[in-house]
């Protein structure tokens, strides 16, 4: 359908593609429903004054681009000057003005804008909603919520219209069953619309535009959404750790057992030898913390406390000072060479040692020493 006449006024759809687009501003009048399908429609800015009824099983979606869908000034029949009646359908709206028709002789009130029967589901976004200006004192709800229905509003402007009292307020719930939500299915608690003048959720409604001007229409706000766009780009850390090739004892002479637990042996030199080596990192950058790790390096070290001899089965004990065998135990915490301090250092000695009364065999031998370094994983809370 490329516009609404006079002519179409019954509307059924039941593969999905039913698409309505009004090209000018509509006011034939009349009734337009739509029955067990899924349409959509395109109002382009227009206003389209009818009576719209979402028969059942509908599913309804309403792209005003600022348009209006106003009721009927009709005395015979109250339903069609409302902007929407529904039951239960689904109708979605985005940038609508809806409106009801205003009092007349047979219905002073005027009209809610939107009305449920039940079991509706009715999404506002960036909408503007009035019900009609009473002859009488009383105006009308802008929505009337029905029973087991749902009603969800964001960046939308409620409005009960003209009256010279208060009776009715911006939105009446017919059931307990029924509730209205903000888009994040929050329940808005009822307080805040059941009064009697304007409400706004979120932002409010504002007349949406496209591109890089910004005019007041009709005294309505206008709102473009400008988008906020990058490119993220994480570097991969750089960094040199240094671990000694070797660790060297040289060359020792086995002490007699009975020196095992002393100091010197009978010559008055060292039981326990011991040796320093240093593990350091230079050129440390780029190590941004996140959700799994810190802006921090680990170095852990992982040994068996043992040398062996390749030509024979006897094993020399030997210790690193402060480091279990067998474990990967963490030995140091390197940062971003920015954030070296006194108390920050990129360096850390440790200590073998060897005690020389467990030296049982000539010959030379060797044990291995295994470094890990990664980015330090955060505790897990």
């Amino acid at each position: 359908y490329d516009e609404l006449t006079s002519a179409i006024r019954s509307i059924t759809r039941d593969d999905g593609k039913g698409t309505i687009n009004i090209t000018s501003d509509n006011i034939s009048g009349g009734r337009v429903e739509i029955s067990i399908g899924k349409v959509i429609l395109n109002l382009n800015g227009h206003t389209l004054n009818c009576g719209l009824y979402v028969n059942t099983n509908s599913n309804v979606t309403i792209n005003g681009d600022g348009g209006t869908i106003q009721g009927l000034n009709d005395t015979t029949n109250s339903s069609n000057m409302l902007a929407v009646y529904i039951v239960s359908s689904t109708l979605t709206a985005k940038n609508t003005k809806f409106i009801g028709a205003d009092g007349n002789s047979t219905y002073p009130k005027g009209s809610n804008a939107i009305q449920d029967s039940m079991n509706a589901t009715v999404r506002l976004d960036n909408c503007y909603v009035q019900s009609g200006n009473a002859i009488d004192i009383y105006s009308r709800d802008a929505i009337s919520l029905g029973n087991m229905s749902s009603l969800y509003l964001n960046n939308t402007t409620l409005v009960e219209g003209y009256g010279t009292s208060d009776e009715y307020t911006v939105i009446y719930s017919q059931s307990s069953n029924s509730n209205v939500y903000d888009f994040n299915n929050n329940i808005i608690d009822s307080s805040v619309y059941q009064v009697y003048d304007t409400v706004t959720f979120g932002l409010g409604y504002a007349n949406a535009v496209s591109g890089n001007v910004i005019k007041e229409t009709d005294e309505t706000p206008a709102r473009a959404e400008t988008p906020t766009t990058m490119t993220a780009n994480i570097p991969e850390p750089t960094y040199t750790v240094i671990i000694p090739a070797t660790v060297d004892f040289g060359k020792q002479k086995q002490a007699l057992a009975k020196y095992e637990n002393l100091t010197t042996d009978g010559n008055g030199d060292d039981v326990v030898v011991t040796k320093d080596f240093e593990i350091k990192a230079e050129n440390v950058d780029k190590l941004f913390a996140d959700d799994t790790y810190a802006d921090t390096l680990t170095v852990s070290v992982n040994y068996d406390g043992l040398m062996t001899n390749a030509e024979s089965s006897v094993k020399i004990p030997y210790a690193i000072t402060d480091v279990t065998t067998d474990t990967e135990t963490p030995i140091a915490t390197f940062y971003n060479d920015v954030d070296v301090t006194a108390e920050h250092t990129n360096s850390v000695t440790l200590t073998a040692s060897l005690n020389r009364t467990k030296l049982t065999a000539d010959g030379t031998f060797t044990g291995t020493m295994t470094f890990t370094v990664g980015q330090t994983l955060k505790e897990v809370v």
